[in-house]
C-alpha cells in the first residue's frame, strides 16, 4: 500500500475539498477514491489538469506526517 497526495491547481470555493491523502496500490485508484467524497467540486479528482497526485515517500525515522495550524 502507498500514501498519495492529491491537490487541486484551480481556484477554491466554499464547501469543497482542498486536498486529499489517500491510501491506494496505484495514482489511478487513489484518484478513484478521492472521486468517491467529494464536495461542491464535484468528481474532479482524477483530471490530471486539475489536480496532482504525488506519492509520498515515508521518512525511516519517527516525526509527524501531517501538522495544519492557522494563526489569528
Amino acid at each position: 500500500m502507498r500514501l498519495y497526495h492529491l491537490k487541486r491547481m484551480d481556484q477554491i470555493g466554499w464547501d469543497e475539498y482542498v486536498e486529499k491523502l489517500v491510501a491506494a496500490n496505484s495514482p489511478e485508484r487513489a484518484r478513484e477514491i478521492a472521486n468517491e467524497n467529494t464536495g461542491d467540486e464535484g468528481k474532479i479528482w482524477t483530471d490530471a489538469t486539475m489536480v496532482t497526485c504525488e506519492e509520498l515517500k515515508l521518512p525511516s525515522d519517527e516525526g509527524a506526517i501531517i501538522e495544519s495550524f492557522n494563526a489569528g
